[in-house]
């Protein structure tokens, strides 16, 4: 059966994302930002090659590969600009251990799911084939899919990669005069991986997540170590399709026990062209 990239409520420790320059700054929403770097929160960042699945490539030496990474579902990666690079996993589907088909973004396309990838093991070896989209439940590759050559996993086990780049979850205006930033990362396993940016534009400073959770309809209540303690986000249903009253007006509970507003900015931008960010 296939199934694709549902994110779950999550209540989990979100880590920090490292910059390029350094600043002994502060910022305006209050803390320090000594030895921050400034970043761009949205750059894809590197992973390394976990245990494969299969690996395999093309006439053209273009190479697919698969793995299993202890914390999440499989990960898929296609070489290209003399690397190997990330793409997004938009759909699976498992016949047992040993037939597995991925349906999966090239690199530089603009089409969410123009390709599939099939490993079969049911025979003692291993076969791949790569393949236009077909969206079909079967998992014997079309007659016009392109046949890889098998390559020994091991050979490609722990290469560096690059990893998918974040996007951006929520932009929102403080009544404080403060903007929010939350960005998501590429391909989530829960919410680690999320950050959150806060200060006067256009510089927004990252703050640490000490807890983040998403409920089904989109609701987030998060916190986050604030200037003087925690602090406490909550950001309501957005899309009126999951809720019945949904809203642009959430709120931060601030460590003096005050409350102040944000309105969430909709659309959600896509880009972040404007601001700039220094990271801890």
């Amino acid at each position: 059966m296939r199934k694709g990239g549902l994110f779950l409520a999550a209540s989990l420790l979100v880590t920090s994302a490292a910059g390029c320059s350094t600043s002994d700054d502060s910022d305006a929403g209050g803390s320090s930002a000594s030895g921050a770097t400034s970043c761009d929160p949205l750059a894809a960042g590197t992973t390394t090659l976990e245990e494969v699945l299969a690996a395999g490539t093309d006439a053209s030496g273009t190479m697919y590969i698969v793995d299993s990474p202890s914390s999440g579902e499989q990960r898929i990666f296609v070489s290209s600009g003399g690397g190997l690079v990330r793409v997004p996993n938009v759909g699976s589907g498992q016949n047992g251990t040993s037939q597995y088909i991925f349906s999966f973004t090239s690199p530089g396309s603009s089409t969410v799911d123009d390709e599939e990838l099939f490993v079969d093991k049911s025979s003692g070896t291993t076969t791949m084939a790569v393949s236009p989209q077909t969206d079909s439940k079967e998992f014997t590759p079309p007659s016009d899919a392109t046949m890889l050559t098998v390559v020994d996993p091991a050979s490609v086990e722990g290469k560096a990669a690059q990893d998918l780049p974040a996007s951006v979850a929520f932009v929102a205006d403080v009544s404080d005069g403060t903007t929010l930033v939350i960005t998501a990362p590429g391909e989530a396993s829960g919410y680690s991986g999320f950050r959150l940016f806060l200060g006067t534009a256009p510089t927004l400073t990252q703050r640490t997540l000490t807890n983040y959770d998403q409920a089904e309809d989109g609701a987030v209540a998060l916190t986050f170590d604030g200037a003087a303690g925690a602090e406490n986000v909550s950001i309501p249903c957005q899309a009126s399709v999951f809720c019945s009253e949904a809203s642009t007006t959430g709120t931060i509970g601030e460590s003096d026990g005050t409350t102040i507003t944000l309105t969430v900015r909709q659309p959600t931008p896509t880009t972040l062209a404007g601001l700039s960010f220094l990271c801890q």
